[in-house]
């Protein structure tokens, strides 16, 4: 099995700060009712709604921060896209394999970029069935928001716009070479 070309995901610094910023705004507001409840309510007001009060604070800060712990684990294990033997696409999630598209039936490369989002868009010839390894129900949820929102068959996220224009000169020099 000879690998041809491997693309690597990145994530942008501004999709990283702004992930960061919002999630210590919603984090913030966690710890500022923690802070204020503890100062401002009595104790009788504290023993009934104390452990309430700290679960939403908590709710909080774990939902602010969550966002940008996921994106800064995937910076350090990328998702891959990895041309196998001339003739097979294969996505790689978290070093797993996930799906195998047959290159022949890709009909069209799209980079897709919408607010945070970016990525590369793969429009299939038919709809085909594609050799999944390990489709995981959040891959199938996640390919499902991005097709009613970015009308693709496949999208995948997160690859740069040079990692696409890459991946589109490979396919375009193998389609002139059959």
């Amino acid at each position: 099995m000879s690998q041809i070309l491997t693309l690597c995901t990145t994530i942008r610094r501004e999709v990283l700060r702004k992930t960061l910023i919002r999630g210590m705004i919603i984090g913030s507001l966690g710890i500022f009712l923690l802070i204020f409840s503890t100062i401002y309510l009595n104790v009788s007001l504290m023993k009934t709604w104390g452990l309430f009060i700290f679960l939403i604070s908590f709710f909080l800060i774990v939902i602010g921060l969550l966002p940008y712990k996921r994106l800064s684990v995937h910076t350090q294990n990328p998702d891959k896209i990895k041309i196998i033997e001339c003739d097979v696409l294969e996505f790689y999630l978290k070093g797993n394999k996930i799906l195998a598209i047959p290159v022949e039936n890709i009909k069209e490369l799209l980079f897709l970029e919408k607010n945070q989002i970016y990525g590369i868009g793969i429009f299939l010839k038919s709809k085909i069935s594609l050799t999944s390894h390990l489709w995981t129900f959040q891959f199938q949820k996640a390919q499902n928001k991005f097709h009613t929102l970015l009308k693709t068959d496949l999208f995948l996220p997160y690859f740069s716009k040079r990692s696409f224009e890459e991946l589109q000169e490979w396919l375009r020099i193998e389609d002139n070479d059959n």
